[in-house]
C-alpha cells in the first residue's frame, strides 16, 4: 500500500466546492482518467452510492466506485472540514481509497483540499502490480494536482 497527499487553494465557500463535489456524476468533468461515470446503485452522493465508471489510463476499462464517507461543511468554524470518501476497483488488480477534504482556513474564502490515496493491489497477477507500480504511480500526484486545479478552475467560475 501507498498514499499521496496533494492540497490546493480554492477560492470558494466549503459550501459550494462541497455541493459540486458530492454531485459524484460529475467526477467525469474533474477527472483526468474517468470519461463517463454513471449511479447504479444508491442515492447520489450518499454513503453506499455505487457507481460505474468507464476509464482510459492505464488502459481502457470498467472500475466501480463506492461511496464511503461524508461529511458534510460544518456550521462552525471550529469543527473538522468536510470530508468525501470513496473506494475505487476494477475487481482484478487494484483497490484504492480516495479522500477529499475540504479545510477552511483562517481567510474566510480560501479552502485548502487534501486527496489521499491508498491502494491495495491484489495479488492475483505479478505483471499487472509491476506495471501499476512502474507506471501509474509515478503519475497520480501529478493527475491529482491536475484533478484539483480543475475542481478549482470550475468551482471558482460557479462563484
Amino acid at each position: 500500500m501507498w498514499s499521496n497527499n496533494v492540497s490546493l487553494d480554492i477560492h470558494a465557500s466549503p459550501e459550494k466546492i462541497f455541493e459540486y463535489l458530492i454531485d459524484f456524476s460529475r467526477h467525469a468533468e474533474w477527472s483526468s482518467n474517468v470519461k463517463e461515470i454513471k449511479l447504479v446503485r444508491g442515492k447520489l452522493g450518499e454513503v453506499g452510492a455505487k457507481y460505474e465508471a468507464l476509464e482510459d489510463i492505464p488502459r481502457p476499462m470498467t472500475t466501480h466506485a463506492r461511496i464511503i464517507e461524508v461529511r458534510p461543511p460544518p456550521l462552525r468554524q471550529s469543527q473538522s472540514g468536510a470530508l468525501i470518501g470513496w473506494e475505487a476497483t476494477d475487481y482484478r488488480v487494484f483497490r484504492t481509497q480516495w479522500r477529499l477534504r475540504i479545510q477552511p482556513r483562517d481567510d474566510v474564502d480560501a479552502v485548502v483540499s487534501h486527496v489521499s490515496m491508498r491502494v491495495t493491489f491484489y495479488p492475483l497477477n505479478f505483471f499487472a502490480n509491476l506495471i501499476l507500480y512502474l507506471f501509474r504511480v509515478p503519475r497520480v500526484e501529478h493527475e491529482n494536482r491536475a484533478s484539483l486545479m480543475k475542481i478549482k478552475e470550475i468551482v471558482e467560475r460557479q462563484t
